[in-house]
């Protein structure tokens, strides 16, 4: 499994939630590559199977958010995470949208 198999398994499920009902989404996934989630073929394949039987589970079910988007970034060491988190944090205190998250 690679960052975009995340993504692609990860959509559907967060866009069948209801606590996002009616809402503008926003989703950032920040993943490392390299770490042992996706490298360790063992628990990446477990992963993979689980998030691919939710995803598929959660496809068959309405969208409950009013639109949806979903960007992957990919760290490449660690604390790099951190970068990422303090832009994000910013672009979304500039939101003036009740309804987007």
């Amino acid at each position: 499994m690679n960052t975009t198999d995340l993504s692609k398994y990860l959509a559907p499920v967060i866009k069948a939630c209801a606590l996002w009902k009616d809402k503008i989404l926003h989703v950032v996934v920040i993943a490392n590559p390299a770490a042992g989630g996706f490298t360790r073929k063992s628990i990446a394949d477990l992963h993979e199977e689980v998030l691919k039987r939710k995803s598929e589970t959660a496809a068959g079910k309405p969208q409950m958010c009013r639109d949806f988007t979903i960007k992957v970034y990919e760290t490449e060491r660690a604390g790099a995470t951190a970068v990422f988190v303090q832009s994000l944090v910013k672009e979304a205190a500039l939101s003036e949208s009740e309804d987007e998250e």
